[in-house]
């Protein structure tokens, strides 16, 4: 299943066996297409991609490092909805600072008809976490406990619903927030809505800047460097430059105010709680 590593329908109803009857005849039943296990094959955690699979998430793990940058996955085409995340298995409290914590929501084409109920629960029974590398676990979110009409729900991870996706950015926390939106009775308008939200990264030299300093010393880099442009080359200052100095040296607040007039109302990005 795209966004659930070892939780693919490809991988289970390969198997021999009771279990593997049993799926490959639910499927059967629900989309009538001999071709669907081949079709299967195509997404990104079915066995022959394992290995194209490792190696590319291995390599936006690295730019994740390097550069500070969250990674995240939208996916879909499997007929229902659910959410997963890798992360490092030493930082599980602390996902903002984890260049290894990748979520994937899982939506769908909002008016496919959805797999069978029986199927999705065996799906979920089987979804317990794996280990992708070293230090680095996958697992599926307990996302949903109600169902959107109100009922608790035994299936947590996944939900056969009419559903799509949106997702914002928020300035003030640095997060993005994905909701998904479920059908709460076919073809009755109306939906609920289950929030994954996503940290930013900080992490690294990047990070570190955005995390440790706070806006003095930002803002005391920046009118340094303010300064050092506007020096004059021949090795002295104006008496009149030197008094303006020492009196915003002793007047801070009002200083760094005109300091952001300067540089363009600079603002500090606020790190998260």
């Amino acid at each position: 299943m795209d966004g659930a590593a070892g939780f693919n329908l490809a991988t289970i109803a390969g198997k021999t066996g009771a279990l593997g009857d049993i799926i490959g005849g639910q499927l059967n039943k629900w989309n009538g297409d001999p071709e669907l296990l081949d079709d299967m094959n195509d997404h990104w955690t079915a066995g022959n991609h394992e290995v194209e699979r490792k190696n590319f998430i291995e390599r936006l793990q690295q730019y994740a490092r390097e550069r500070s940058i969250r990674v995240s996955f939208l996916g879909g085409d499997v007929h229902c909805c659910g959410a997963g995340k890798m992360y490092s298995k030493d930082m599980k409290e602390k996902e903002e600072g984890d260049p290894f914590f990748m979520v994937q929501i899982i939506s769908s084409a909002i008016v496919n008809v959805p797999p069978p109920q029986a199927l999705l629960t065996v799906l979920n029974q089987n979804s317990g976490f794996i280990t992708f590398n070293g230090n680095t676990e996958e697992r599926m979110y307990n996302l949903f406990k109600r169902s959107p009409n109100g009922n608790t729900r035994q299936n947590k991870k996944l939900m056969g619903m009419r559903n799509y996706c949106a997702g914002y950015y928020d300035e003030q926390t640095g997060k993005i927030n994905f909701w998904i939106q479920a059908e709460k009775e076919v073809g009755i308008k109306g939906t609920m809505g289950y929030l994954i939200d996503v940290p930013k990264l900080l992490f690294g030299q990047a990070g570190y800047h955005l995390s440790h300093q706070n806006k003095r010393q930002v803002l005391g880099d920046l009118m340094q460097m303010h300064q050092q442009q506007q020096q004059p080359f021949f090795g002295f200052r104006h008496h009149q430059d030197q008094e303006q100095q020492e009196q915003e040296q002793d007047n801070g607040g009002g200083h760094f105010h005109r300091l952001q007039s300067k540089i363009g109302g600079f603002m500090m990005p606020q790190p998260n709680n």
